[in-house]
């Protein structure tokens, strides 16, 4: 759907902090695999990208995660 996952600003884990929590559907991602376990895409998962961590920032990288 492309709409963002954060239910609030910086806040993406369920109440748990076990789980990634979908804004706009509730779906419950595994935080490691982005597998989604619970919702309407319950079997899928989400979109991986490579992010660079460095000079106290994080960065979206050019390289496709592996």
């Amino acid at each position: 759907m492309g709409t963002p996952l954060n239910w609030l600003p910086d806040q993406f884990m369920d109440s748990e902090e076990e789980f990634i929590q979908c804004s706009t559907h509730s779906a419950l991602f595994i935080a490691e695999t982005g597998e989604c376990i619970s919702g309407p895409c319950n079997g899928q998962t989400l979109t991986p990208i490579a992010i660079i961590e460095q000079d106290h920032g994080i960065y979206l990288s050019q390289h496709t995660p592996t």
